[in-house]
């Protein structure tokens, strides 16, 4: 980073709960948002996301990449999701923890996916 300012300013209708950039590329990232969906720009053309993924009833906490395609969110819906950047729709949906107001964490390897919640 060789910059006091910013270089580019992404415009979001819902707070920016978290924010990940996609490890195959330096202008790629993603977002979660109060807005229940995952966001997936390309820091070269901001005016419009590359997609928006729809899928969570609450708000995302946390997204993390598995891979230059595939990553997980985790939201307050008690749920993670597997999505590949390319596609609409969610790959696999995750249930069996109760996070109603915050994830504790989550983290991959690339293999396996963890995350802490408020009941286990």
């Amino acid at each position: 980073v060789n910059s006091n300012h910013s270089v580019a300013s992404l415009e979001a209708k819902a707070n920016v709960c978290c924010v990940k950039f996609n490890p195959g590329s330096p202008y790629n990232l993603a977002f979660g948002s109060a807005d229940h969906c995952v966001h997936y720009y390309d820091l070269r053309s901001t005016k419009k996301a590359l997609n928006v993924l729809k899928g969570h009833k609450k708000a995302v906490s946390y997204v993390k990449f598995l891979n230059n395609e595939d990553l997980v969110s985790a939201s307050t819906d008690s749920q993670l999701k597997l999505w590949n950047v390319n596609q609409h729709n969610y790959v696999r949906s995750f249930v069996g923890h109760v996070n109603e107001k915050n994830f504790v964490g989550l983290a991959t390897d690339g293999d396996y996916i963890t995350c802490g919640s408020e009941n286990n």
